[in-house]
């Protein structure tokens, strides 16, 4: 079984290495009706909701992300007898700084400051990697509360202030799908997609040769 990595706003994960167990299971389960088709099709549905929760905890692992924003950018496409092809996919665009860890997380008064001169920005995307960033600001602006830095090139289009010359962009990070894009991290995802692929086979094999529906 074989599915497509998307160069698009979808990721998909690839089940490998199931082949050999699929030929297997085919001819254990020869004898039965629409046994194969059975077994094929709650494997990849079982691997793929297992699959969700291990993207979930790899990009954790590796990110400051909220378990509830990677698993609500994860779509599980569901397996059927007549298209045992299940895949798991990730959608999202570019995510606001202020979801991760930024200090100072609210906007401060800048009375009798000037604007130029307001205090660095703390943060963290990457676990276990801090950085802080010059001329930053957290605002309220008409799209919310964000991350700001003060620029002086014309050509930023994100928000324009009206002070002479200088420019505001919004500061944005990674999307759900570039974090599971990450080496380290979809390696372990497809790692542990296929070495569950193998178990729920394995397992569903046995439970129509005893005798399950």
């Amino acid at each position: 079984m074989s599915i497509p990595k998307s160069p698009g706003r979808g990721f998909f994960f690839d089940v490998e290495g199931a082949k050999e167990d699929i030929h297997e299971m085919q001819r254990l389960l020869q004898h039965i009706p629409k046994g194969a088709q059975k077994a094929l099709t709650r494997a990849v549905n079982r691997t793929l909701t297992a699959t969700r929760a291990e993207a979930v905890r790899q990009a954790r692992g590796r990110y400051v992300v909220k378990a509830g924003t990677v698993r609500d950018a994860l779509r599980v496409h569901k397996a059927t007898y007549t298209r045992p092809d299940g895949y798991l996919s990730a959608h999202g665009r570019l995510q606001s700084l202020m979801r991760f860890k930024v200090t100072p997380n609210s906007p401060k008064s800048t009375q009798g400051k000037r604007l130029q001169s307001r205090s660095r920005v703390r943060l963290m995307v990457t676990k276990g990697k801090p950085a802080i960033l010059r001329r930053a600001f957290v605002a309220r602006m008409s799209t919310g509360v964000g991350l700001f830095q003060w620029g002086n090139k014309k050509t930023v289009k994100d928000y324009r202030t009206k002070t002479e010359g200088m420019t505001v962009k919004k500061l944005y990070s990674l999307s759900i799908p570039q974090m599971l894009q990450h080496k380290q991290v979809s390696e372990k995802i497809t790692a542990t997609a296929a070495e569950r692929m193998k178990k729920e086979l394995n397992r569903q094999v046995a439970y129509l040769l005893e005798g399950g529906k």
